[in-house]
């Protein structure tokens, strides 16, 4: 080993959550943030290290990911957000799913329970789903 170059061996299993749990529910001050933000300016993540937090960010490792997260309200969401999570989830087509003819734009509930079974929903054109709601 050279001069001067100090080596850490990595910290045990029992240490590492010795020093999380010692963390918990404490906060950076302002100016403990300000200190940090300026450290950082400048420098720049690798590609490797990029692709590597967006990985870590994916399914079940995401903080926002599914029923976990604090503000997950499942089927008690309100219409628009149940209409934008379907949205999201179910691709359009580009035809009526009803008449085959016109261009979809409107996503119709086929058994109006409100919820999140996407075998529960349809995009129509605007008569067809005026039709649908109507019988």
């Amino acid at each position: 080993m050279t001069k001067g170059v100090y080596v850490r061996k990595p910290f045990s299993l029992e240490h590492r959550e010795n020093l999380r749990l010692s963390r918990i529910g404490k906060h950076a001050t302002e100016e403990s943030r300000l200190k940090m933000s300026l450290a950082s300016l400048g420098k720049h993540k690798s590609f490797e290290h990029r692709i590597n937090i967006s990985l870590s960010k994916l399914g079940n490792s995401n903080g926002l990911f599914g029923s976990d997260h604090h503000r997950w309200k499942g089927d008690d969401v309100g219409y628009r957000a149940l209409h934008y999570w379907v949205r999201r989830n179910l691709p359009q087509p580009e035809l009526c799913q009803f008449c085959n003819e016109k261009h979809s734009r409107h996503l119709a509930n086929i058994t109006g329970e409100y919820n999140r079974d996407l075998h529960n929903w349809l995009y129509l054109c605007a008569s067809c789903h005026k039709w649908w709601d109507n019988h």
